[in-house]
């Protein structure tokens, strides 16, 4: 499945390899339609993602308080080069936008006039970090919040059709956060632990996903450890939860070009 973090090959796996990555971020691939967040190519906006590849060029506020109403200015989701000060290198050529004005999925978030960008980062010892970003009109952030995590679920649910003897239970959160500078309407964070057996042999995985929304997008920050060597046993250490919040508030800012 094209997008995800790939783990070292292991035999016999027939494909079951990648299989609990890809449950960690499956969001991507059910947000709208399947297809969209895994185009390759070059960006003709490219210029653009590399000029917003250091935290803090975002756009600004149109709303003067802190609260649920705050608005901010229209934006779209620019995934930048490098994220976290350079710790995440973006893995592959950018993506390119789609247009998800008559996306179903889009819509069932509440977006209208929608497009899509993502991108996958890794960092030298391949710990793993993924950005996507639906922006255009949300009429809800809040709501589009918690249906984006009933998309991230479900899909984590249908992985037990592709990893032997699957689990997956939350084991912290949800749970909101409201980082220093950020200005979006809601940021909301969950850990997940998934565990299951690829070739007879046992893998887990425990990680944090963080949502972000706002008027203007709806954007997911998912990251985790590193992959095993041998291809099955425990991932390395994710992000703790409030971490990855912190860094979901910053990416955010790198990431958002005023339209």
């Amino acid at each position: 499945m094209p997008g995800a973090p790939t783990p070292p090959p292991s035999g016999g796996g027939k494909g079951k390899t990648i299989g609990i990555i890809v449950a960690a971020l499956a969001l991507v691939v059910a947000v709208v339609g399947g297809a969209v967040f895994y185009m390759s190519g070059d960006d003709d906006k490219d210029d653009k993602a590399d000029s917003s590849s250091s935290e803090g060029q975002s756009g600004g506020s149109s709303g003067g308080d802190d609260g649920g109403d705050t608005k901010v200015a229209p934006y779209k989701v620019v995934p930048p080069k490098t994220v976290l000060g350079g710790e995440y290198t973006m893995a592959g050529s950018p993506k390119k936008e789609e247009d998800l004005s008559n996306d179903p999925k889009a819509s069932k978030l509440g977006v209208e006039n929608g497009k899509g960008a993502n991108a996958e980062y890794a960092t030298s010892k391949q710990e793993r970090l993924q950005l996507l970003g639906i922006y255009g009109e949300v009429s809800d952030p809040e709501a589009a919040t918690d249906a984006m995590f009933d998309q991230v679920h479900e899909n984590q649910s249908n992985d037990r059709a592709t990893i032997d003897n699957y689990q997956v239970e939350t084991t912290d959160g949800p749970e909101e956060y409201t980082p220093d500078g950020f200005d979006g309407t809601i940021l909301k964070c969950e850990t997940r632990k998934q565990t299951g057996e690829i070739s007879a042999k046992p893998v887990e995985l425990e990680f944090a996903t963080c949502v972000w929304a706002d008027n203007s997008a709806v954007g997911v920050v998912s990251q985790t450890g590193a992959v095993p060597t041998a291809g099955s046993g425990a991932y390395g250490n994710s992000m703790e939860q409030d971490a990855l919040a912190e860094a979901t508030a910053k990416i955010r800012e790198s990431s958002r070009q005023e339209i």
